[in-house]
């Protein structure tokens, strides 16, 4: 995962999108990443959302705003382990539902699975799982 990770900061470009977040709009600007989750762990141990609850009904929008190549992979080790929350270039938000829409249609990444593209609405079900241990 490692490899593919850097070879995709290596061939990435910042995007256009339009996020909204329950209704609001939230950002609109050029932007690497939108992450949407309901755990912490996202591409093979990278701790996207560290403060992510699977059991608190809420998703955890993480936004990776307008950066370069060069401090995009400064700043991996702080994703890989979860330290990058204070980044200036970094937004989180607690949502039950996330709009997102790129300039042009933008490829979906859903656990390993390329699905679709934007726009692409993302939302939650409450206590719609039961886990029993």
């Amino acid at each position: 995962y490692l490899s593919g990770t850097l070879w995709s900061v290596l061939s990435y470009k910042n995007r256009w999108a339009r996020i909204e977040a329950d209704g609001e709009k939230v950002y609109e600007g050029s932007l690497i990443l939108a992450g949407v989750a309901n755990g912490n762990y996202f591409g093979g141990g990278m701790r996207l959302a560290p403060i992510a609850h699977i059991d608190d009904g809420k998703l955890d929008l993480i936004l990776v705003r307008g950066m370069s190549k060069l401090r995009l992979l400064i700043n991996l080790p702080r994703i890989y382990r979860g330290t990058h929350l204070s980044h200036s270039k970094i937004s989180t938000y607690l949502v039950d539902e996330v709009m997102i829409n790129g300039e042009k249609p933008l490829e979906i990444e859903m656990d390993g699975e390329t699905p679709g593209n934007t726009p692409v609405k993302i939302s939650v079900r409450r206590g719609a799982i039961k886990v029993l241990c």
